[in-house]
This record gives C-alpha cells, sequence and structure tokens, in this order.
C-alpha cells in the first residue's frame, strides 16, 4: 500500500498559510489522487530538482493551493511544499 508522507518543510509551509485548517479539504482531494496513481503528474527534473506539482481551485473554504511532492523510489509520495496560488 502506498503511503503519503508529510515532510517537515511541508508542515511548516501549512503553518505559513494558516495551518491545515485551511488546507484540509484541498489535501484530501490531492491525497485521494496520490494514493490512486501519483505518476500522471508530469515529472519537473533538470540537473538541480526533480518534483512534481497541483494545483487546485478553491474548494470549500480552502483557496486555490499549490502542492509540491516527490514519488519516492518505492512509490511512496513526500508532500513537499505547499502554497496559495494566485493565478495572474
Amino acid at each position: 500500500m502506498r503511503q503519503i508522507i508529510f515532510s517537515r518543510d511541508f508542515d511548516e509551509a501549512v503553518e505559513k498559510i494558516g495551518g491545515y485548517r485551511v488546507a484540509d479539504e484541498a489535501l484530501e482531494v490531492v491525497m485521494d489522487g496520490l494514493m490512486l496513481n501519483p505518476l500522471w503528474v508530469p515529472e519537473i527534473r533538470n540537473d538541480w530538482v526533480s518534483f512534481r506539482y497541483v494545483v487546485t481551485k478553491d474548494i470549500g473554504t480552502a483557496p486555490s493551493l499549490l502542492f509540491v511532492f516527490r514519488v519516492l523510489s518505492d512509490k511512496d509520495v513526500e508532500l513537499t511544499h505547499v502554497e496559495i496560488f494566485e493565478a495572474d
């Protein structure tokens, strides 16, 4: 079974946007998708970084959020960052 791991950086980023009460509704939707198949999200990769990201729309009381994650070698997923997404 796949695990979703919250990195320390992710927890700190959640606190900066107002805590899990702000992120929970969007996070639930993101985690459902990541549990099914995190590899459907294209990977951004170069010599220095490797990551994937998803952007949610406003969900309930949660604003649009950008979630950054990586798929670990054993197919577990590590959430590494979140921020409020404001389209230009």
